[in-house]
């Protein structure tokens, strides 16, 4: 996705806060992790909030104070992963509360 008149707002804990405007709408969670591409060299960021047609990104590198242009490419594959260590979770968590339960069905308890 195409973003332009881009622009330094702060830094916080290592990281560059950038605000962009979007050529279209965005719909991403927060701090979903990202690509920056500028002048064709790629940085890694995260979208860190989305209002309307503006995107504030973070990202470890000082991209100077503006950005006339550049590309943002989502990396949607993590909310698959974070679905998956999710459903882990839970498929660890209800195993044990459903073990005695097993063992009484099974005819182990008497």
């Amino acid at each position: 996705m195409r973003v332009f008149n881009g622009r330094f707002l702060r830094e916080t804990s290592g990281l560059f806060i950038y605000l962009f405007h979007l050529e279209n709408f965005l719909a991403v969670i927060d701090d979903t992790p990202a690509e920056i591409e500028i002048e064709g060299k790629r940085y890694s960021c995260q979208i860190v909030s989305v209002q309307g047609l503006e995107v504030q990104i973070a990202t470890e590198k000082n991209l100077g104070q503006a950005v006339a242009e550049a590309k943002i490419q989502t990396n949607l594959w993590f909310l698959l992963e974070l679905l998956r260590k999710k459903f882990e979770e839970s498929i660890s968590s209800v195993s044990g509360k459903f073990k005695m339960s097993e063992k009484l069905f099974n005819g182990l308890i008497s």
